[in-house]
């Protein structure tokens, strides 16, 4: 291509220009498998369980005053409260970041799944393989969101991740043995 003096993007004088890309036109960031990333969360957990009537506003606004005080997620501290229980959290969570639930037990994980992940590599992305489908490990975590997290899953088991959502209170223990 020869330089013409007419088109900007070949002139010399804006060899040093960096160029910033409109936000609104920002590419999308996509996963290895070329399915675009979900960027964006869905309503806060507490309005979706307010809309359900799984919550009363008042019960919201008093859990939420002690996540304030404390360290804890507000799914977490809802079920301390007996403001809701766990299905109910967790179906919440689902609507919320766009990803299907699952209850972790021996009934929903294969064997072949877990020998695909480490007990270590699983414990330390609170992870746990449930079924491998062709080239995939499906894979219950309590973070479906954490990409450093997802990258290592797929560096390690050696296969794509898809995820689902669960609680933490699954116990990786009982599973393994």
């Amino acid at each position: 291509m020869r330089k013409d003096a007419t088109n900007p993007s070949t002139s010399s004088h804006l060899k040093d220009t960096v160029v910033r890309p409109d936000p609104a036109t920002r590419p999308r960031v996509v996963a290895r498998n070329n399915e675009p990333t979900r960027e964006k969360k869905g309503p806060p957990l507490g309005e979706i369980l307010v809309e359900r009537k799984t919550l009363t506003p008042d019960q919201l606004r008093a859990a939420m005053e002690r996540q304030q005080r404390s360290r804890k997620r507000l799914g977490e501290i809802l079920m301390e409260l007996g403001f809701a229980d766990a299905d109910s959290v967790l179906d919440g969570l689902s609507t919320q970041l766009g990803v299907p639930p699952t209850r972790v037990n021996s009934f929903t994980v294969t064997a072949e799944a877990l020998s695909h992940l480490s007990e270590r590599i699983a414990r330390k992305y609170t992870a746990i393989p449930m079924l491998k489908v062709g080239g995939t490990l499906v894979v219950a975590t309590a973070n479906p969101r954490d990409l450093q997290a997802l990258d290592d899953l797929r560096f390690a088991a050696g296969f794509e991740i898809s995820t689902m959502i669960c609680c933490r209170h699954w116990r990786l223990r009982s599973l393994l043995d």
